[in-house]
């Protein structure tokens, strides 16, 4: 907040704590459950040798990396079922702004070259789950004064990148989950695990044919924020907006509260896999909602943020929650970019009138 500034404290020590925390949390529940609701065992039961299941298939033709890829691949299989549906597209919608809003920060002008560990955290999801290391990415963004940026401090992204970076949630993140949810085929899951690596091809090619331009990216940039927003609240509303006008809390519990004690160990695969990612989604974004006492600017504004954060996750989906606040502080950062904006093209209809 506005009001810590400069405190080592809360700008230091504090978050050193916090986050390593969010993270050791999510490694108890995420794993533990896993390994004591058996689940675990039971996911590599069916990785064991290419007749096991339909998921040991040969992904890459290298042994250990199709290993890794069939278990990942029967994890989200095993979530499949219409039931989970209403999950899996909240899930996939939330975790689109916390891919999309690091690099957003790593496009700056002026950024700290340790934001640039955000690719490999990235490509860290799928094995280690979100939760466990999105907090790290967090810590630095705290610590380094990423977060507490002010207007004018080289938050500049330029257009290219603006373009660049909508161009890989497109093609990298949003076709792959897509294809994922819809042609219910292990190829496609297991091409969605590396969506990171797809972006991030996906943006480099796109810089390297685009000609760069000096012109502020901030309006491409807020339409990447508002198409992240509608692709969150339009299914969720549509997949959850009965039960919650309806008040049924039980179906809502059911899939999106994670319990604090792990499934039986007779419970099916699907249990165990619900309550692993249950507690990845949960603890992600609670990480992303704490960083929003760093980002506000006074007490006044991280209340505002909280009552957002937990009203906006119930009518339209935690990405939805999630994008409002990073739009907001787009936003703040680029005023003059947007007042520049707003003056050349007052002038150009000047030119037209005379």
């Amino acid at each position: 907040m506005a009001l810590t500034r400069g405190h080592t404290f809360t700008n230091q020590l504090l978050p050193s704590l916090l986050f390593p925390a969010v993270s050791a949390i999510a490694v108890h529940f995420i794993f533990g459950h896993l390994n004591q609701s058996g689940a675990g065992k039971k996911l590599g039961a069916q990785c064991a040798s290419p007749s096991a299941s339909p998921y040991a298939l040969p992904y890459t033709g290298i042994h250990v990396f199709d290993y890794e890829l069939c278990g990942l691949v029967a994890c989200f299989h095993a979530l499949m079922a219409p039931s989970h549906l209403p999950f899996n597209v909240d899930l996939l919608s939330a975790l689109a702004p916390l891919t999309v809003f690091p690099a957003i920060e790593n496009a700056r002008q002026k950024r700290h070259p340790l934001l640039e560990i955000h690719v490999a955290l990235a490509l860290l999801y799928q094995q280690v789950t979100v939760a466990v290391t999105l907090p790290w990415y967090w810590l630095i963004f705290v610590t380094t004064g990423a977060a507490s940026r002010s207007r004018g401090q080289g938050s500049t992204v330029d257009q290219a990148h603006a373009e660049a970076i909508f161009f890989s949630l497109f093609v990298g993140y949003v076709i792959p989950s897509v294809g994922m949810l819809t042609m219910d085929s292990p190829w496609f899951t297991a091409i969605w695990q590396v969506f990171p690596l797809w972006m991030l091809i996906a943006q480099h090619t796109y810089l390297s044919i685009r000609s760069r331009h000096p012109q502020s990216g901030y309006r491409t940039i807020q339409g990447t924020y508002i198409f992240l927003f509608f692709l969150s609240a339009m299914p969720h509303i549509y997949l959850l907006g009965p039960a919650i006008v309806a008040g049924d809390h039980a179906k809502l519990k059911a899939l999106f509260v994670p319990s604090l004690t792990a499934p039986d160990i007779s419970s099916t695969t699907s249990a165990g896999v619900l309550e692993f990612i249950q507690w990845d989604f949960t603890l992600s974004a609670f990480s992303a909602f704490l960083v929003y006492f760093w980002i506000a600017k006074s007490i006044l504004q991280f209340t505002v943020m909280t009552v957002w954060f937990v009203a906006a996750s119930v009518l339209f989906g935690i990405g939805s929650a999630l994008v409002g606040v990073f739009a907001w502080r787009e936003g703040v950062l680029n005023t003059d970019a947007d007042e520049e904006g707003a003056a050349k093209m007052g002038s150009k209809q000047h030119k037209i009138v005379t």
